[in-house]
């Protein structure tokens, strides 16, 4: 009886994993539909526009082909999903867990790279790294503190005579710095350990200062490496254990980091997620060391950098660490920033000598990723008031059957990606929508990235600010964030830029009030007027996502307070050791509500198919 019940939890978790497995496999199996359809409906709508050249003023072609690009926009990300499913999904198998066995194995040095984070979040990462179940003799922790604080020190020196057996170790670049990026402050530690006894690891690891690790870290990371000596990078996905149930502002991490990077981990071109990996020395030392020309983040750039030489980074799919995500409105936008110019510094790798000498394919392979991730949002950025333009015209052909074709292939793409993001949500654990829309509350914040790079100059390494986690942001921010409803309103909207978001609304609801008034008087055929307006499924869906996307600032404030809990609340603390790991209910991702789910994504798949049904009968 009492075996039955050790291993419940084990054979749980088996049966979850299985679940994903088995809804990744069907997800790969059924994408070439909503591809197929997707191509075929957005192939009939040029057809279409081209066969209205005739009948059709130029002012008209201008906007039927205007919102023909607004419609690609909104709908590639989806397309270029099902493309690597599709593509990808060939080459992948569930990933066995691994573990490195014995007592003889590789040297470790890990980097813990900080700057003025509070000694509590200093200390927990710490405590939990000591505590990896691996030889004591076999690995170090290095803590990189950029902001040279003395108590930060005197906290290492502490940890250390606490823990006599382990190799904890203090290093800072000092007052001199000039580039306070965290890829230059890796680079200095890969310098410093060459200096401690026994000289630099064959391998070394990043962590976050605010991430807390489990104990199979090193032990279960390890093996990656001994299987292919082409590995050079190997980490886990970023988990968080503070992200309250129905949290509005969660990015959409779960779908790339639980599906779509596993996919990407089977050909060896998985993305480094900046924290909780190890690295091959020698392989970086072949590059000529950690590269530096990152000015905020470390991460996928030096994965792109690697794959150009050949090697592979994988990802490592368990969950060994797990830190702070941002929680109020304030630090998201501020995320959002850092975000959007990192990677848009990112074209600066095209022309830089590290890759320099690498055929023109090789390199234009290199930004792949970083085009599909920027010109999507700039294409966003410029469709939203191209949005509201389009509100007061028809957008598309509807002569002869020309409409009613529209609406049937559309009805047909909607549902087969509508079918295959099912079995996404499944395979991210019912961690993502069935229909997640597009996140558009964010492009204010991104576009203010790409104007900080154009302020302080990309390449202007002495206007460089420090690299601070998000545990620390978060943790700054607590003691600003307004503890009244009002208090949060006011910040939200005036300080954080939420009035943006509302007065597009405002704008956008007037001009579809004024399209629907002017629809009215037309009695019978005012719905079919709509429908090859604003009432057209398509466009009627992207204006759904503008006023969900419009609201989020309001929907953070009517929720209950992400700050209401202390960071204590989300942690256990062993009583004999003093170390704190996430509780297991709060390393549990929040579950979108049903009316996110199978709701709203219900109604609208109906409207799609409805709509064609009334045109064929009454138009």
């Amino acid at each position: 009886m009492g075996a039955t019940t050790e291993n419940k939890p084990a054979a749980v978790a088996v049966n979850r994993e299985q679940r994903r497995n088995d809804a990744l496999k069907r997800a790969i199996a059924f994408s070439k539909f909503p591809l197929i359809t997707g191509l075929l409906y957005f192939a009939w709508r040029t057809i279409s526009i081209i066969l209205s050249f005739g009948s059709s003023s130029w002012s008209e072609l201008a906007v039927f082909i205007g919102f023909f690009v607004v419609e690609w926009t909104f709908a590639i990300s989806g397309l270029m999903n099902a493309l690597l499913l599709l593509g990808l999904g060939k080459n992948w198998t569930p990933q066995p867990r691994l573990r490195a066995t014995g007592k003889d194995l590789p040297r470790v040095d890990v980097f813990c790279p900080c700057y003025g984070e509070g000694l509590d979040i200093i200390t927990d990462t710490l405590m939990a790294m000591l505590d990896q179940d691996y030889p004591k003799d076999r690995y170090r922790v290095v803590v990189l503190d950029d902001g040279g604080s003395e108590t930060v020190r005197q906290l290492v020196i502490q940890l250390k005579s606490s823990h006599p057996d382990a190799q904890l170790y203090y290093a800072a670049r000092g007052a001199a710095v000039k580039i306070h990026s965290k890829a230059a402050n890796i680079a200095f530690g890969m310098e410093h350990v060459k200096t401690l006894p026994g000289g630099a690891a064959p391998f070394f690891g990043v962590l976050d200062i605010d991430m807390i690790t489990g104990r199979d870290f090193i032990r279960g990371t390890v093996p990656f490496f001994e299987q292919d000596e082409k590995v050079a990078l190997a980490g886990a996905p970023q988990k968080f254990y503070n992200l309250p149930q129905g949290f509005c502002l969660a990015p959409r991490f779960h779908l790339d980091s639980d599906v779509m990077q596993r996919l990407f981990d089977a050909s060896g071109k998985a993305v480094c997620q900046g924290t909780g990996y190890l690295a091959r020395r020698s392989a970086f030392e072949h590059i000529g060391g950690f590269p530096t020309m990152v000015k905020q983040e470390d991460s996928f750039i030096v994965t792109i950098i690697l794959q150009a030489y050949g090697f592979k980074a994988r990802l490592v799919e368990e969950e060994h660490q797990h830190g702070m995500n941002a929680l109020t409105y304030t630090d998201m936008a501020k995320l959002q920033a850092k975000w959007m110019s990192g990677i848009i510094h990112g074209y600066s790798l095209f022309l830089h000598p590290i890759i320099s000498d690498k055929p023109f394919g090789v390199k234009f392979a290199s930004i792949i990723p970083i085009l599909h991730m920027t010109l999507l949002r700039f294409w966003m950025m410029l469709s939203l008031p191209m949005i509201i333009a389009f509100a007061r015209c028809q957008v598309v052909p509807s002569n002869g059957n020309s409409l009613l074709i529209s609406l049937v292939l559309s009805f047909v793409a909607y549902s087969s990606a509508y079918i295959l993001n099912w079995s996404l949500s499944i395979a991210a654990n019912d961690t993502i929508s069935l229909d997640d829309g597009v996140r558009l509350w964010n492009l204010p914040y991104q576009l203010k990235g790409v104007m900080w790079l154009i302020h302080h100059q990309i390449f202007g390494e002495n206007k460089m600010a420090a690299f601070k986690t998000t545990g620390a942001d978060v943790a700054a921010t607590r003691k600003l964030t307004s503890k009244t409803f009002f208090g949060r309103l006011w910040r939200t909207i005036t300080g954080d830029g939420g009035w943006m978001h509302l007065t597009y609304f405002a704008i956008l609801a007037y001009v579809v009030s004024l399209t629907i008034n002017e629809a009215l008087p037309l009695q019978t055929r005012s719905y079919y007027a709509l429908l090859t307006s604003i009432a057209y499924p398509p466009f009627a869906k992207i204006i759904l996502d503008c006023t969900y996307n419009a609201f989020v600032p309001i929907q953070y404030v009517l929720n209950p307070d992400p700050n209401a809990r202390t960071r204590e609340d989300y942690l256990t603390r062993d009583v004999k050791t003093g170390i704190a790991r996430p509780k297991k209910e709060c390393i549990t991702p929040p579950t979108p509500a049903f009316w996110g789910t199978a709701g709203i994504t219900g109604l609208t798949w109906l409207y799609f198919g409805l709509a064609p049904v009334w045109t064929a009968l009454f138009a």
